[in-house]
């Protein structure tokens, strides 16, 4: 596809124009993805489509070695019934070529599979790809992400199957600038669908890749040579803009959230690896918030970091060239490995605002409550003290009343000191006594109260 194309490919699919300048400079991460069916082993390209594919990718192996060794490669392999990862990105080598001829056996592959079942194992196939791209995407940043697709055969196109695919794609590898190469190998057999109305080319076109259409094996070979070419990358630039578009937003889905501490660590293992400091600087006091509840680590590489460190750090990076250009959204800072932190924690003043009002509160009613238990226990102590005056009392009244009136028996003595002590007024006490000593003829001045 021309260059001027692609830029138009690429700046259609988005919501905006945030493409800016084009780089070849970046490193692929490439998911190639093959099908095995019984016409990849026809002779209608000689000596065989699969013979002359396998030579051409050895010759695409040391080419792509040469340009750059920096590059990643993932192999999948695919038919009606078998969907085959085979290993992970690693440093492209030979083992590409043993891995082949082990994936590949022409006794598994089912001929003449319905358009459904194709259908399904290649949408299946296609979104492990996709899926391996975004576990790429955010291990590690400015890498070029491409699909390699060979095919060779399409046996019908199901409108289902055309509206699963466009939706893939515009959920996820638009999104993610993944860009789709095509090779389809149809040899001399007629295809049953044709270019124009190929849902599959359409693809390209949308994520700015590349579609071949092999009938001969010099189109092998030129497919070939246009697939070992390094990809003409357009860098989106996010700088000056805030707004969420849907693009940034996809970013912060497919970021991974930093973990909770939950097992026990080694306090030379609880420096943040934003501030290098064990408690964080921006919060001054941890009465208003939990040392361990502020400590996240990168489910990566499990490096420790600060929540407030985190949304600083995110809001400092996306202000800067070749960042993600999502407040909340960053690249951890050991492992690079794509996080994001909740968006809150990214104006980390207001949060403290917040903590320390919420801190506040929570003093103002912890106050609250020891006041009224200070005032509980008072009320305690003095009915405790009233009590204990009140049983001194009757105490030396029963005494009295036994003294002066022996004849009487114990309950009725306790129920005149009862009757005496109830009695609140003391002037109504005296009177009380001085009616009960002439009542029992008591000739006697002294006084139980």
């Amino acid at each position: 596809m021309d260059p001027e194309k692609k830029i138009n490919a690429k700046s259609e699919s988005s919501s905006e124009n945030v493409f800016q300048k084009s780089d070849f400079a970046q490193s692929e991460d490439i998911v190639i993805i093959v099908e095995n069916s019984p016409a990849f082993y026809r002779d209608d390209i000689s000596p065989t489509r699969f013979s002359r594919f396998k030579d051409l990718l050895e010759t695409f192996v040391e080419d792509r070695i040469n340009l750059d060794y920096r590059d990643r490669y993932f192999l999948m392999i695919f038919n009606s019934e078998i969907l085959t990862p085979i290993k992970s990105f690693e440093a492209f080598s030979h083992q590409l070529i043993e891995q082949i001829e082990k994936g590949f056996d022409q006794t598994i592959a089912i001929e003449n599979p319905t358009a459904v079942d194709w259908g399904k194992n290649f949408l299946a196939t296609l979104q492990k790809g996709i899926q391996k791209s975004i576990s790429s995407f955010k291990k590690i940043r400015n890498k070029t992400l491409r699909i390699v697709i060979f095919i060779n055969q399409i046996p019908g196109i199901t409108p289902n199957f055309r509206e699963k695919l466009t939706q893939m794609v515009e959920r996820t590898a638009q999104r993610l600038d993944i860009i789709i190469d095509v090779v389809f190998i149809s040899g001399t057999q007629k295809a049953l669908i044709f270019d124009y109305e190929n849902p599959i080319k359409d693809i390209c076109e949308m994520t700015g890749g590349d579609y071949f259409h092999v009938t001969k094996a010099y189109e092998m070979e030129e497919a070939f040579r246009e697939i070992t070419k390094k990809k003409e990358v357009l860098r989106k630039d996010y700088l000056g803009e805030r707004e969420y578009t849907q693009e940034k937003e996809f970013l912060e889905i497919i970021a991974s959230d930093l973990e909770r501490i939950t097992d026990v660590l080694e306090d030379t293992e609880l420096k943040c690896q934003i501030c290098f400091k064990k408690e964080c600087e921006h919060v001054e006091s941890y009465d208003i918030m939990d040392f361990y509840e502020h400590l996240r680590r990168c489910p990566n590489c499990k490096k420790i970091l600060h929540l407030c460190c985190a949304g600083r750090w995110a809001e400092q990076q996306n202000s800067k060239s070749n960042f993600i250009g999502f407040p909340n959204v960053f690249r951890c800072p050991y492992c690079f490995y794509l996080l994001k932190v909740p968006r809150e924690f990214v104006d980390f003043d207001n949060v403290l605002n917040q903590l320390q009002e919420k801190w506040l509160k929570k003093k103002d009613e912890e106050e609250v409550k020891l006041q009224e238990e200070e005032e509980k226990e008072k009320e305690m102590k003095s009915f405790f003290s009233e009590v204990d005056k009140l049983r001194q009392e009757k105490e030396k009244i029963l005494n009295w009343l036994k003294h002066k009136l022996p004849h009487k028996n114990g309950r009725e003595l306790e129920d005149t000191a009862d009757e005496i002590v109830r009695i609140k007024d003391k002037d109504e006490k005296i009177s009380f006594i001085n009616y009960l000593k002439f009542k029992e003829h008591i000739d006697d001045d002294s006084m139980p109260i």
